[in-house]
C-alpha cells in the first residue's frame, strides 16, 4: 500500500534528524537476506548504539539535498544504518556480518561530511574503534612514564648498593 504524503513527510523528518545526530551513515543492499538474519543484525547494531532502517531512495536523496549534504544516488533496496556514538562501530559490525556470510552489499557511506564508496568504507572498517584508539593513546602516554620510573628506581638501586658497599668497607676496617 502506498504511503500518504503525511507519512512521507514524517519519514523525511526522521531521516533528516538521524542524519544530523549520527556520526556515520551506511547505505546497504539487504535484498535476499532472511528476516531472522536481519533481526539478529539489528539487535547487534542496537547494542552498539546504532539503528537499521529502510526508506525509499528518493526520501533519502531529498533529505541529503535539504540539509545541503553531498548528493547521494541510490538504487534498489536500501537499508540505512545510523551510528550515533562511534562512527566506526556500525561499519565494523556490518563487515563482520558480511564476513560471516550475510549477503549484505555495502553501497556507500556518509562519514564526516564525505560520501565514501564501498572500497573506502571497507578501509574504514579496518580502523580501530574508539576504545582501541584511546587504549593506544594512553599506552603511548604511559610508556615514557614507565621508562622514567624504571630509570629512577635504577638510580636508587645503584645508590643503595654503593652505600651498602661503603658500609661493608667501614665494618671490615
Amino acid at each position: 500500500m502506498a504511503k500518504t504524503l503525511d507519512q512521507k513527510k514524517v519519514e523525511l523528518g526522521e531521516i533528516k534528524e538521524n542524519l544530523q545526530k549520527s556520526k556515520s551513515v551506511v547505505f546497504a543492499d539487504f535484498k535476499g537476506i532472511p528476516t531472522e538474519s536481519l533481526n539478529k543484525l539489528k539487535n547487534v547494531l542496537i547494542a552498539n548504539k546504532s539503528t537499521f532502517a529502510v526508506y525509499k531512495n528518493t526520501l533519502i536523496e531529498k533529505a541529503f539535498k535539504s540539509l545541503n549534504l553531498p548528493e547521494v544516488k541510490l538504487a534498489g533496496s536500501t537499508a540505512v544504518v545510523y551510528s550515533f556514538e562511534d562512527a566506526v562501530v556500525a561499519i565494523k559490525e556490518l563487515f563482520k556480518a558480511k564476513k560471516d556470510g550475510l549477503a549484505l552489499e555495502i553501497k556507500q557511506a556518509f562519514l564526516e561530511g564525505r560520501l565514501l564508496n564501498p572500497v573506502q568504507v571497507e578501509q574504514v572498517s579496518k580502523l580501530p574503534n574508539r576504545e582501541q584508539l584511546l587504549g593506544q593513546v594512553l599506552g603511548g602516554l604511559n610508556a615514557p612514564l614507565t621508562g622514567f620510573v624504571g630509570g629512577i628506581s635504577g638510580v636508587q638501586r645503584k645508590l643503595l648498593f654503593a652505600l651498602k658497599a661503603l658500609s661493608n668497607q667501614k665494618v671490615n676496617k
